[in-house]
């Protein structure tokens, strides 16, 4: 990939604009103690079955990520989970923890061949926290014991949480920007570059229309809003 083909922020940032004016009008928030809405049967391919599951929990959350700002909302829903324990005694099984990557932040549900081919790092301004370079694979994905990353200290990583039953969510429209960028830089057609970065979203991870209707959907159901940038 040249140059001047690597992704631009500045280009991105204006074709999601009117998507994020959208979620400051619409304030993305409900009242603290929503009644849990399992809601009416979805249309389309969506997967809904998440909303289900949070019917059925005790506590519910769901943190907002607009932005990397290194895996914030990673370490927040694992504090949650941590202290809603050792207060209240919630077991993983009661818990209704929701995390929406949307926006910038959608790299951190990318595989790492994404991340190579589009230069995430640099996208993202996430170094690698040995060399200070650029990283070249997703640091948010998982964390082996021993090996310094983004998350390392707060063990924090998308296959710890999603094996403790965290619902992962991702905004389809963002990832079409993504695979915009793809398809410039590989002259690849809109749908093999949506396919390519589909096949490589984590494992747990759930496709939405937008991140703006996940993180309704979420409060409808009974989540308390965390913004979490």
């Amino acid at each position: 990939m040249n140059e001047s083909d690597m992704p631009n922020r500045r280009v991105f940032l204006g074709a999601v604009a009117s998507a994020s004016t959208a979620a400051a009008v619409a304030g993305l928030t409900t009242p603290a103690h929503a009644k849990p809405d399992s809601g009416p049967k979805a249309q389309g391919d969506w997967d809904l079955s998440w909303t289900e599951r949070l019917a059925r929990a005790k506590y519910r959350a769901v943190f907002d990520s607009p932005e990397i700002e290194s895996g914030t909302a990673l370490v927040n829903a694992l504090l949650w989970l941590r202290d809603y324990n050792a207060i209240y005694g919630m077991t993983d099984a009661q818990a209704g923890a929701v995390i929406v990557i949307r926006h910038f932040a959608m790299p951190i549900v990318f595989g790492d061949t994404i991340w190579q081919r589009l230069k995430l790092g640099a996208f993202s301004r996430v170094k690698d926290p040995l060399t200070g370079e650029d990283v070249v694979r997703n640091p948010f994905a998982h964390v082996n014991p021993g090996e310094k990353t983004v998350l390392s200290d707060a063990g924090a990583a998308i296959d710890v949480l999603t094996e403790r039953g965290v619902t992962l969510l991702c905004c389809n429209t963002a990832l079409l920007h993504f695979a915009d960028m793809l398809a410039k830089a590989e002259n690849l057609t809109a749908e093999q570059a949506h396919s390519a970065i589909v096949s490589t979203l984590l494992p747990g991870t759930i496709l939405m229309p937008s991140g703006i209707f996940a993180v309704t959907r979420a409060e409808e159901a009974g989540c308390n809003y965390i913004r979490s940038t």
